[in-house]
């Protein structure tokens, strides 16, 4: 396998969540969603709900090594002005009430998003409400290397991403197509026709992944008369590589 392109994970930070938050629409900028994934990567997804526990300070300089970033001064400031909007940040959950019914929850990221200027620091302190869904995981939830998406440059392909790597272990995931809206953040024209939603997002998507992650993935519409209803993914690690996962 010496002429094999061979990506390798294993022992560098995940990024866990409930599999309830992996399916939420996250609203996130690209830079957001790289500040929010690099520091949930420094929780201890086991530890024990607190105030304490929620809080994770990050070195920027470490941020841009890690994702390998251009960097001059203008990203610091890019960073601090990212930092400052997170605290604007909703995300929207759906769950089943005891009714049977759908209630969409909203909710913010962080209760404190803090950037120390001269240090080059970022301090986060998760939301209350967030919490539960990243901490005293022990099962139903997603968790992936931050390294599979460092590489990333689309909040789509990191979307469908975390969505797969729900089934990591099936390598298939069936979805509704009105969840798949919902968690790929899809505009109400896309909605309109699958067409649209499928040539704007998930193509560009998949082939997104299979270019920087060596994943490859294929996609089934289910119908209903005519009328998609679901989608179908199935992935693998493309010929010739091996992707830790």
């Amino acid at each position: 396998m010496s002429s094999d392109l061979v990506v390798k994970h294993k022992g560098t930070p995940r990024v866990s969540m409930s599999n309830e938050l992996t399916r939420s629409a996250h609203r996130l900028s690209l830079n957001e969603k790289r500040i929010i994934a690099y520091s949930i990567s420094k929780l201890d997804s086991r530890a024990a709900i607190s105030e304490d526990h929620r809080r994770v300070r990050i070195r920027v300089k470490d941020f841009i090594d890690d994702f390998e970033l251009y960097t001059d001064h203008s990203l610091y400031k890019k960073m601090q002005k990212s930092c400052a909007t997170l605290m604007d940040r909703k995300l929207t959950l759906f769950t089943t009430n005891s009714r049977g019914n759908k209630d969409s929850i909203e909710f913010r990221w962080v209760d404190e998003a803090i950037y120390t200027e001269g240090e080059g620091e970022i301090e986060l302190k998760f939301s209350e409400r967030i919490a539960p869904h990243l901490l005293e995981l022990s099962n139903s939830f997603t968790s992936y290397h931050l390294a599979q998406a460092s590489g990333l440059r689309s909040m789509a392909s990191w979307r469908l991403l975390e969505l797969l790597m729900q089934f990591k272990d099936t390598k298939r995931l069936r979805i509704p197509i009105a969840d798949l809206h919902h968690a790929m953040e899809a505009s109400p024209t896309s909605q309109k026709r699958f067409s649209n939603f499928k040539q704007s997002i998930l193509k560009p998507a998949i082939a997104e992944l299979e270019t920087q992650e060596a994943l490859r993935v294929n996609m089934k519409t289910i119908l209903d008369k005519r009328k998609v209803i679901a989608v179908e993914f199935t992935f693998e690690p493309c010929p010739q590589r091996v992707l830790d996962i």
